[in-house]
């Protein structure tokens, strides 16, 4: 996302702290992990239903790259702190693009229902990643559907094996380094 900002005259990089203890500070997709999602996803061969929520969005770096680098035709994000929702608008505004941010909580909203991909870069801690995967599992019970996990720092991939969640490709990038990214995937037979 190299030159993104001077390019658009964004706001992307500078880390900024949540405000919560249940929540991580936000900071930009290290190169390395994006790189290994975006192999993924080529090779998942994106078409024109699949559509992706960031959950804690922060300022909408990876709205943008999921758009106009991974080819979804649309992305949406959540973020509860109103700063980084309001940067988000501005820079999605700048870059033109068909993406919305919603402020709100993961631990209490529900609207995934339209969403098949998900991606998450270690946005808050056990307890609220508990009440996400709970509203994430009634989104698929109410409308099933395979659903892809894109979790970079998976510190609580755990949690979604616990609900039945598959691990279908890891990165970790070298025996030194703690920050590993998993891609998780439930398959769940849609109904026609």
């Amino acid at each position: 996302m190299g030159g993104c900002e001077q390019r658009y005259g964004v706001e992307i990089a500078e880390s900024v702290n949540a405000g919560d203890e249940n929540r991580n500070r936000y900071e930009i997709t290290p190169v390395h992990h994006l790189r290994f999602i975006t192999r993924y996803l080529k090779k998942s061969r994106i078409n024109k239903n699949d559509r992706i929520f960031d959950v804690g969005c922060g300022k909408g770096a990876m709205l943008w790259y999921f758009i106009t680098e991974i080819g979804f035709k649309e992305a949406s994000g959540l973020e509860r702190s109103d700063k980084l929702c309001s940067i988000c608008r501005s820079n999605i505004e700048k870059w033109d693009i068909n993406a919305k941010v919603i402020n709100g909580d993961a631990s209490e909203f529900e609207d995934y229902d339209e969403y098949n991909y998900f991606y998450l870069y270690n946005p808050f801690d056990a307890t609220i990643m508990r009440k996400f995967i709970c509203c994430l599992e009634q989104s698929i019970s109410r409308r099933p559907r395979t659903t892809t996990i894109l979790y970079v720092c998976s510190l609580f991939k755990g949690i979604f094996e616990e609900h039945g969640w598959k691990s279908v490709s890891e990165y970790k990038k070298n025996i030194f380094h703690t920050k590993e990214s998993t891609i998780l995937c439930k398959e769940v037979q849609e109904i026609q």
